[in-house]
């Protein structure tokens, strides 16, 4: 109990101060939904979400899963994306880090958040193969998109955000 103040206490103090802090969570694990909502939603502290998809809906192969902690569920990730300060990025699906995957991924995403087909989402693929020469830039924003991907994870819930 005395940990947990002590962490609302440091977020508490952060904002204050105006740092400027990123949080992000990787994977889509369970234990990382329950600090998300316990902490960082409660304390209006907002953080980015980084799913791989096939890690939460069980279709990843046994040897490419990201962590062997237990996944979120559709339903966790559709209550995390219902927070508005709470951003949903791809992480891919299987964790290939390739154009395919990362669009598959977003793909699932598309379908289990019933969102619009030209929704952007953010993405995080570190190491990836992912081709830069693919991506487009469009010039009225500060991202660069390609298949509804946004590269440079700024997704469109914090354009506009000033805390």
């Amino acid at each position: 109990m005395l940990e947990r103040h002590m962490k609302r206490k440091k977020v508490k103090e952060l904002k204050k101060r105006k740092a400027a802090v990123a949080i992000s969570f990787d994977d889509g694990r369970i234990d990382n939904y329950r600090a998300i909502l316990d902490i960082l939603v409660e304390d209006d502290f907002p953080s980015t979400v980084y799913i791989t998809t096939g890690f939460v809906d069980g279709t990843c192969e046994e040897n490419l899963l990201p962590t062997s902690k237990h996944a979120m569920t559709i339903t966790n990730i559709q209550q995390l994306f219902s927070e508005p300060l709470v951003e949903i990025g791809l992480h891919g699906d299987k964790h290939l880090n390739s154009d395919e995957d990362i669009i598959t991924s977003r793909n699932k995403m598309i379908g289990w958040l019933s969102l619009p087909e030209d929704y952007r989402f953010g993405f995080s693929s570190p190491g990836s193969g992912f081709s830069i020469e693919k991506l487009k830039s469009n010039e009225n924003e500060s991202c660069i998109y390609y298949n509804g991907l946004s590269y440079i994870a700024v997704g469109p819930r914090y354009r506009n955000l000033h805390l």
